[in-house]
């Protein structure tokens, strides 16, 4: 690859020229992909909720199951 190549983007000044425009567009957006993980983290920490409150869905919900089984076994 010579020094004045960009690849996909051509050679010389035109090479370099639309090589900068890319990225400079994807600097640009960078930021707000940040910004998009970090409202999506909030979002399932809102959802989820505390470590002892996802742990308490989990025993209940092992406990509301066997329960169900234990009646099952019951009626037969």
């Amino acid at each position: 690859m010579s020094k004045n190549d960009f690849g996909f983007y051509g050679s010389g000044l035109d090479g370099y020229v639309h090589y900068k425009q890319s990225v400079d567009r994807i600097n640009q957006s960078a930021p707000m992909r940040k910004h998009e993980v970090k409202s999506s983290k909030k979002y399932e920490e809102k959802q989820l909720g505390s470590p002892v409150v996802s742990l308490f869905r989990v025993v209940s919900s092992i406990m509301i199951g066997l329960a169900i089984i234990f009646v099952i076994l019951l009626l037969k």
